[in-house]
């Protein structure tokens, strides 16, 4: 059975839309979510919209942008030297020589990347299909998430799905004037604080710049990186800025001969590390665990007992 979250009066916004399906899902996990309504144009330049137009770039960006673990772009346009063209550019291309195609569609995964990928990251976006009136007034976009978190994610979803809109009424002249946006969830959740696969600061630092932090003793800088790893929820934690953290205290203290870096800090520091590979471990077998939501307070907490004592 589908849940239906649907604009019910002329006035009511993607922001109204948004609140509404947040409200549902703080309460359960939802299956089969629909978001649908019909919009002015001007919605998809909202100040609502463009709050988030900033990240929705990043995350339909040809090449990906060094603070994501993956994104959008890298699929949508995976075959781009192959044809010459991008995978919006294709939409606009087909719907010029035919409005009402079948086949303006952007398909982000086929069945060989998710079978190969396992457990790893792979784009819950997994495909857009646009269709236009003749006289190209109207633009209706569709668009299939496998699953959706919808306290964060969903803003630049719909961002994303703006900028598509945008980018189409630009290449017709600002023909259209109306555009109707539904999107299709398989499973729509919501998590507080999630990163929206944003790394945490210290895990986009080189492993030698981590290290210099370390040397020059900037417990400072050590404390925020690790207040930004504690505050964010990611849905697998990436552990490459606390095993190069933890590297660097323990190569400063055995340089120095002296426990500059105290060993209870060391000690739980590699706790969280563990507990990082056990969560990840268990969200492979498992996408709501509730045994991965107690080892994350555990964390969460060791994270906070480390920056406590900084």
């Amino acid at each position: 059975m589908a849940t239906f979250i649907e604009k019910t009066n002329n006035s009511e916004t993607l922001q109204k839309l948004h609140q509404r399906i947040v409200a549902k899902c703080k309460k359960e996990k939802v299956t089969n979510l629909i978001l649908t309504g019909e919009f002015p144009i001007s919605e998809a330049n909202s100040d609502w919209v463009n709050i988030y137009h900033h990240k929705a770039k990043n995350w339909q960006a040809i090449a990906c942008p060094p603070i994501l673990e993956f994104n959008h772009g890298q699929f949508i346009d995976k075959y781009k030297k192959k044809y010459h063209i991008t995978g919006v550019n294709f939409l606009i291309s087909e719907l010029k020589q035919k409005a009402d195609s079948n086949r303006a569609c952007l398909s982000l995964m086929d069945m060989d990347s998710i079978i190969n990928k396992k457990d790893n990251p792979i784009p819950s976006f997994m495909l857009m299909q646009v269709s236009m009136s003749d006289d190209n007034s109207q633009l209706s976009i569709t668009s299939y998430y496998r699953a959706l978190e919808v306290s964060e994610f969903l803003k630049i979803n719909i961002a994303e799905n703006c900028l598509v809109v945008d980018k189409i009424n630009q290449a017709f002249s600002s023909k259209i004037k109306r555009f109707s946006l539904t999107i299709h969830a398989g499973i729509a959740h919501y998590v507080e604080h999630f990163s929206c696969l944003e790394k945490a600061n210290i895990d986009t630092q080189k492993q030698i710049d981590i290290a210099t932090k370390v040397s020059s003793l900037n417990k400072k800088w050590i404390k925020e990186m690790l207040i930004n790893k504690k505050d964010l929820t990611e849905s697998r934690i990436n552990q490459d800025g606390l095993t190069a953290l933890i590297e660097a205290m323990k190569s400063y203290n055995k340089e120095k001969r002296k426990k500059i870096y105290e060993v209870v800090i060391i000690a739980t520091l590699e706790k969280v590390l563990s507990d990082v590979k056990a969560f990840n471990l268990e969200k492979s077998k498992t996408s709501h665990s509730t045994n991965a939501k107690i080892i994350y307070g555990r964390i969460k907490s060791n994270l906070e007992s480390v920056i406590h004592i900084l």
